[in-house]
């Protein structure tokens, strides 16, 4: 054996097409060559059978089933196979991809910051425990991407596998690695079970040891014992899954926070047998001593768990654990240096401290610019060098990798300046300087440089598609809109393109669904809904399939929940409803899962929040009011935790605001107007604070002035018009400075437009009728350019046809009738065009209901009688709901006869032959309405709009036709006390409920008719004597709005309290009874 291993081993075997150089290294079943590929000139490895076994054996057999599984695997962290074939001697070989670097094991030895056996770190303890976790974070993405292709590895341990000298890891020797059938029914392994040599004692060794390291053998027993899972050292080969891998994966992790395997002993049988039995105490007490972060220890501990179902499930389980860990670990380390940065400039003086920060921030700029340009520095001097060697190969590919390196550090500079500097200290800054400017267009040139690289190896082009998607989110940002489009479709064409060619490779694909993602946002921004439809369609679908592939991948789950979020935006805004719901669910399902898996990761929660409030927003928009507040409640109480545990991101405040001001929304709109006030102001104060911290970022801006606003629409209906209107003016000029600064966005100017229609409604109603002109034109005139800028946007061209009612109202009202009519017939197009396209869309149909009401008002006003009629005519005809449409074609022409009567043109016969004729023509389409089933006749009675027809006998008689809603007294007395909270249904059976109280003479009490679902049921609250003589109502009765009166009770006695439907609507409601504080 001595002669045939001094003369046989020197010499290297005749590979066909390459040309061997020196022998790498020997393993379990063969031996690893580096040579040259003769035909492409690269250097590549060569494996081949070990001499001693021969070509029909079954471990060539084992061989060649390690080639063909390593060929299906396409994984950036597994060597890629080139080729197989076969040796002079039959013996089979493979190409592939030569790894140049050295094995885990060997960079483990060399650590010297490990804690000593007392527990005693040596000097820099821990120092280099995230490099390691870093690589292990590698190996778990490879071995996840395996375990989601059903295959295991079976041998996982540090000297199996490589690290490079550019930090790119890699998982070798598929020799033991198997296919299982994830229905576990049938197997194919990649050896056959019923192989003489796969049955043979353990102590049969096929390998020359490794270095330093534990022999792989086989028999019953396949793998390395110090690092073996129980059920592998028991053999029980039938058991095997990914969590026998994910064993190994816990093992290669105890070595790197200890440096020991799980089991240790004199020999492999003492390991074995240590391994069978599950004997862990020594490498937990090693691991409680390490000092590493105590999250890391126990994932450590769970994955070496004796029982397989109490381990995470695959790689992909333990690689998301990582990653969470190291982000927790990484925002921890943020906020202590946020905080201690923080203490230290709150010691200084005012002076000082505004110069320290001055110097500090331009030394962050000057750092992170410095490596900018050393990283570029590093690309040009790449570049330079592949040039100077171009007729050395071997340099050339050198020179190329280093490009790559130098490339990715720049893109990693510049996405620290993005972040950092962009996004947090410019944010900071009251204005922006010409310096500032300057400095973000140099950030976009340098983007627009790696979108210019024109290599086009696969990962240039993916940096190069980078590039542009970099330039595209920092334009969209900025509001260059069209400049964003073009780089967002730049990315979109490169990345269609490497997932064509690279199908197996997810990142691709990953990248192209985001690419249409992006591009969704913008077409969506930019009124175009049916383009952005289909691209969150092509992102959802690519999401769907890679979470289908990967389903221990949270990333894909992460973003296909997105995109699930962003269809139900889109199709909530065209109208669709019930699709929009389905996508909400959808995405809340995912969210739910991922936040009860992960639940450390703040942006699972943080998207989790958002689909509670996404879905609170359609539950509201629909009217199902309970369910509403339900969801509304859990994104806000996932927001406060997170605002509370992250104090310093402002996005955690930002959404915060948001469940406050959506939740005031509902409040406001179920009649709970202080508890509506109250959320309001704390929404209103979260804002404040963002605007004082980040005056410059507009999306918090704008949002402050959506907090005023709403703030001035609930002072404005509780009859506090001067804090109103002071709200609406704040709103109005946060927005003007918006408008100004960002020309190009749109919903900027459309907000503005809305503040001015607000601040005209208001003007309007106090008689300030040229102020409320002059804002209702700043509204026109900005709502014009918008819908020829976005035709296609619905919305937009229905508020443009709004504002032009209004000023034709206004103009009514000034019996100006030439000008009403000529606003509305601009308006008309828009209408016609809004309801073409969603004629369901309720806010579409009441602008222009109240469009046709204007113009019959207007024609009356100009003697046009037979133009008014058929105005109101147009109204019956809608047919959206023939009873009401009829109905309010009456109340239209109802509304003529007060304008016609004051016609000061005709003379006193004529005014009253107007008078008659719009009474006539009304009284005969509220018959036609009573006839086609309209039969409220509460409503009739207290509707305003109907006040010029009620003296006439024909409509009391009309009246009196109608059946009147039953009610019923209920017996029993009720005191007041320190509050009353009853609660009822009414439906067409019940009628009214009438309520009987006891109340105390000249004690003013609050009474409120509320009902979860106001809109259906239309609270109508009145209150009267026990001879059911009527003392007061409820002032704001048919406006689908909960029911609130105070009433002062003129002398103590039993009072009763009706509780009704305005318009004969049915539902639950709650009546409440108080003293007035």
């Amino acid at each position: 054996m001595a002669s045939l291993t001094s003369v046989a081993e020197p010499l290297l075997p005749a590979v066909p097409g390459y040309q061997l150089v020196d022998e790498i290294g020997r393993g379990g079943m063969g031996v690893v060559y580096r040579a040259r590929d003769l035909r492409l000139n690269r250097e590549v490895a060569i494996k081949s059978l070990n001499p001693k076994y021969a070509a029909d054996s079954a471990v060539a057999t084992r061989f060649q089933a390690e080639a063909q599984l390593t060929g299906q695997l396409q994984h950036p962290g597994i060597p890629a196979v080139h080729e197989l074939g076969t040796l002079p001697d039959n013996r089979p070989f493979l190409a592939m991809k030569l790894v140049k670097g050295r094995t885990l094991q060997e960079l483990l030895k060399e650590r010297d910051d490990l804690p000593s056996p007392s527990g005693r770190g040596a000097g820099g303890e821990g120092a280099e425990r995230g490099r390691f976790i870093a690589i292990f974070e590698q190996i778990c993405h490879a071995v996840g991407y395996v375990h989601a292709h059903h295959v295991i590895h079976r041998d996982l341990k540090p000297s199996n596998v490589m690290v490079g000298a550019f930090g790119e890891v890699q998982v070798m020797d598929w020799g033991l690695a198997k296919v299982i059938d994830p229905n576990r029914k049938t197997e194919r392994p990649a050896e056959e079970e019923d192989d003489p040599e796969a049955t043979a004692a353990f102590v049969t060794a096929i390998d020359t040891p490794e270095r330093g390291g534990s022999a792989t053998r086989t028999g019953s027993v396949l793998g390395t014992p110090a690092y073996m899972a129980p059920e592998q050292a028991a053999g029980q080969i039938r058991r095997l899954d990914a969590r026998s891998d994910v064993f190994g994966l816990g093992a290669i992790l105890c070595q790197i926070l200890t440096g020991h395997p799980p089991y240790e002993g004199t020999d492999d049988n003492e390991r074995r047998v240590k391994a069978v039995r599950g004997e862990l105490g020594e490498a937990f007490a090693r691991l409680e001593a390490c000092g590493a972060e105590p999250e890391l220890v126990a994932l450590c501990k769970r994955c070496l768990a004796f029982r397989q179902e109490d381990r995470p499930r695959d790689g992909n389980a333990v690689a998301a654990e990582v990653a969470a860990i190291r982000q927790a670990a990484e925002e921890r380390a943020r906020r202590a240096e946020l905080e201690r940065t923080r203490a230290e400039v709150a010691a200084a003086e005012q002076a000082k401290r505004r110069r320290l920060v001055q110097w500090a921030g331009g030394l962050i700029a000057a750092v992170l610019l410095l490596g900018l340009g050393i990283s570029l520095w590093q690309m040009n001097r790449a570049i330079t060098a592949e040039a100077a060697a171009r007729e050395e190969r071997d340099a050339k590919a050198k020179a190329l990798e280093a490009e790559t390196i130098a490339r990715q550090r720049a893109m990693t500079a510049l996405r620290t300046l993005t972040d950092d500097i962009v996004e947090n200290q410019m944010a900071r800054a009251e204005t922006l300087t010409e310096e500032n400017k300057a400095f973000l267009k140099k950030i976009i040139e340098h983007f627009e440089g790696f979108a210019a690289i024109t290599a086009n190896d696969a990962e240039s082009r993916a940096i190069r598609a980078e590039g542009h998607a970099r330039v595209g989110l920092m334009r969209y940002r900025l509001g260059d809109l069209k400049e964003a489009e073009a780089a967002y479709t730049a990315a979109l064409d490169i990345h269609k393109q490497l997932a064509d060619e690279f199908p197996t490779r997810p990142e691709f694909r990953q990248a192209l669904a985001r690419s249409h993602n992006n591009l969704g946002v913008l077409l969506a921004d930019t009124g175009r809904l049916k383009e952005a439809e289909a691209a969150y369609t092509a992102a959802r679908d690519i999401q769907k399939q890679l979470a289908d592939e990967f389903p221990t991948r949270p990333d894909f789950r992460q973003e296909l929940a997105q995109s699930h979020n962003n269809l139900g935006v889109l199709l909530r805004a065209t109208g669709r409803l019930k699709e929009a719901e389905a996508a909400y669910r959808d995405a809340l399902d995912l969210r739910k899962q991922l936040a009860a898996e992960f639940p450390t990761r703040p942006d699972f929660r943080q998207e989790l929040a958002q689909s509670h409030n996404n879905l609170g927003v359609l539950l509201d928009a629909t009217g199902r009011l309970k369910e509403a507040e339900a969801a509304y409640t859990a994104a806000l109480d996932i927001r406060k935790q997170l605002a509370a545990e992250f104090p310093t991101r402002p996005e955690f405040r930002q959404e915060l605001a948001i469940s406050h001001n959506n939740l005031g929304v509902l409040l406001r709109a179920t009649g709970r107007l202080k508890e509506a006030e109250a959320a309001y102001r704390d929404a209103l104060d979260l804002r404040k604070q963002l605007v004082d911290e980040f005056p410059t970022r507009p999306d918090f801006r704008q949002e402050l002035a959506i907090s005023h606003n709403n703030l001035g629409n609930l002072l404005r209906e509780t009859g506090r018009l001067k804090e109103a209107e002071a709200a609406y003016t704040a709103a109005r000029d946060i927005q003007k400075q918006l408008a100004a600064e960002f020309p190009t966005r749109p919903d900027f100017r459309q907000e503005l437009a809305q503040s001015h229609n607000n601040l005209g409604v208001l003007l309007d109603a106090t008689g300030r009728l040229k102020e409320a002109e002059a804002a209702y034109t700043a509204a026109l005139d900005i709502r014009k350019q918008l819908a020829a800028e976005f035709p296609t946007n619905l919305d937009l061209r229905n508020e443009l046809a709004g504002t032009c009612v209004n000023l034709a109202l206004l103009c009514n009202q000034r019996r100006e009738f030439k000008a009403a009519k000529q606003h509305l017939a601009e308006g008309e197009p828009h209408h016609q065009a809004a309801l073409e396209a969603n004629s369901r869309n309720p806010t579409y149909r009441q602008f222009y209901r109240n469009h046709l009401w204007a113009l019959t008002e207007a024609h009356a006003g100009l003697g046009e009688q037979a133009d008014a009629l058929k105005a109101a005519q147009r109204v019956r005809d809608l047919g959206w709901d023939p009873p009401k449409n009829a109905y309010d074609a009456a109340c239209g022409l109802a509304l003529c006869i007060p304008i016609v009567a004051k016609d000061e043109q005709l003379d006193a016969d004529k005014r009253k032959a107007a008078v008659q004729f719009y009474g006539d023509q009304a009284m005969k389409l509220l018959r036609e309405a009573v006839e086609k089933g309209f039969k409220n006749v509460e409503h009739m009675k207290k509707d305003t709009d109907l006040d010029p027809l009620r003296e006439r006998e024909d409509f009391q008689k009309l009246l009196a036709e109608l059946p009147q809603p039953a009610a019923r007294l209920l017996d029993m007395v009720h005191d007041v006390g320190a509050g009353l909270k009853l609660s009822g249904q009414l439906n067409r059976n019940t009628g009214t409920l009438i309520y009987q109280v006891r109340l105390e003479k000249d004690v003013e009490y609050v009474i409120g008719l509320t009902s979860p679902d106001p809109k259906a049921l239309d609270p109508y609250l009145l209150v009267s004597d026990d001879k059911n003589k009527q003392l007061a109502e409820d002032a704001d009765s048919g406006g689908n709005q909960n029911a609130r009166l105070v009433f002062r009770a003129p002398a103590d006695g039993v009072y009763r309290l009706h509780a009704t439907s305005y318009n004969q609507g049915q539902g639950d409601f709650t009546l409440t009874v108080r003293r007035k504080e």
